[in-house]
């Protein structure tokens, strides 16, 4: 079972239309299909104005939609193809998980629907086996979609935090939970870091410069501690307020 801060974070990425599903840290599947079908995609654009284009893509019960702007990963030719006036539209979306082939018609310029399939990349599925992190089914199609990487899961395990199973990985993506991040609130004051305490302090917002402000304001936090004094509203300001108002009542 999940502690609580833990589930407050898989929380917070569900809100950010990320699906992540409760399962044992230690499942682990090494040859179920690595394809999918029946993922439908939808192309919109706010009627009214200059709206930024958007891709909604659907599997079951979950959707997620990107913001087909220049900044996301592996959805360029999906832009540029999406463009079109309109008739069939072919395009890919390719991420270190997998390839998405999706085809459909448009009405117009980014209006339109189709389905596509999803092939997951055999080198991402060895690295994850070699990794010993357990997944199952559409877990691949939900990592491409947070655009998990082979780069984030060798990252995290230099830096000591062993990925365990896919809701771990898609959390980590998700968040952004970087090496480098790992490594701020370390050299900031933070003790060692669990999987589980990293998402959560990720989550949350702490980062290197509130620990850094704890650490002067002559506080010395766990990280529990630290994610509790950041979820109250507690700043390095205050701390140091309230470090010198118990010094003046002692003297």
């Amino acid at each position: 079972m999940k502690n609580a801060l833990f589930s407050a974070a898989f929380a917070a990425v569900l809100v950010a239309g990320q699906a992540i599903d409760a399962r044992p840290s230690q499942e682990h599947v090494s040859s179920p299909a690595l394809g999918l079908e029946g993922i439908a995609w939808t192309a919109s654009r706010d009627e009214e104005g200059p709206g930024m284009p958007r891709l909604r893509l659907a599997y079951e019960n979950s959707s997620n939609e990107f913001t087909l702007n220049a900044t996301e990963s592996g959805f360029g030719e999906a832009r540029r193809n999406l463009a079109a006036s309109g008739g069939q539209v072919d395009f890919a979306i390719q991420r270190d998980a997998g390839t998405l082939d999706c085809s459909g018609r448009l009405r117009a310029a980014f209006h339109g629907r189709g389905a596509c399939v999803f092939n997951a990349d055999p080198g991402f599925v060895n690295k994850l086996d070699a990794l010993n992190i357990g997944w199952r089914g559409d877990d691949l199609l939900a990592m491409a979609l947070v655009d998990a990487d082979e780069a984030l899961v060798d990252g995290l395990a230099r830096a000591g935090i062993a990925l365990r199973n896919a809701d771990e990985v898609i959390a980590a993506a998700a968040l952004d939970l970087s090496p480098e991040y790992l490594g701020e609130l370390k050299r900031a004051g933070l003790p060692w870091l669990t999987i589980e305490d990293a998402v959560a302090c990720r989550a949350i917002g702490v980062d290197g410069t509130f620990v850094r402000g704890l650490v002067e304001a002559g506080y010395r936090p766990s990280v529990q501690q630290a994610i509790a004094m950041k979820a109250v509203g507690v700043t390095p300001e205050y701390a140091r307020n309230m470090n010198r108002a118990v010094r003046g009542q002692g003297q």
